[in-house]
């Protein structure tokens, strides 16, 4: 997908309301919302945030945050390799953290599809959160819906 097709881009400076900001109040965050055809598959498009640094100690990197819809959460999940894509096209970086509530066990993503799942089959990304945690608040449910993915 051609990227600046699907994203609008904001500037804010002082960007307090940036979450990965919080590490110089010099710094320049670039938010984007992203407007997505049904082609990508994601019923939430995800708002990306590209916080730029003026410290040399602090690498480029870009926060993706992600609900998935529990029923399509397969389907949605493999699409945001495609966003991937476009954020290293645009940006020069592979250092994309994918982060939010992906619905990603207890049968909304089953194992046996996950091969199918760019996210999951491509060993160049780790999933900070594995599936033997408990990301739900609820005593009487166990499951990993919450991930990190970098």
């Amino acid at each position: 997908p051609n990227f600046n097709r699907y994203f609008n881009l904001n500037l804010f400076f002082n960007c307090v309301e940036c979450p990965a900001c919080f590490f110089s109040q010099f710094s320049l965050c670039l938010s984007l919302s992203l407007s997505l055809s049904l082609s990508l598959s994601l019923s939430h498009p995800p708002s990306l945030s590209h916080p730029l640094s003026f410290s040399p100690a602090i690498r480029d990197f870009v926060l993706v945050p992600q609900h998935t819809t529990p029923t399509n959460a397969t389907k949605e999940i493999d699409a945001l390799y495609d966003v991937f894509l476009d954020v290293k096209k645009k940006w020069k970086t592979e250092m994309v953290m994918f982060l939010g509530d992906f619905n990603a066990d207890c049968g909304y993503v089953a194992k046996k599809n996950r091969q199918h799942v760019r996210l999951y089959s491509n060993q160049a990304f780790l999933w900070l959160i594995g599936d033997k945690e408990d990301t739900t608040v609820r005593q009487t449910t166990t499951c990993a819906y919450d991930r990190y993915v970098c």
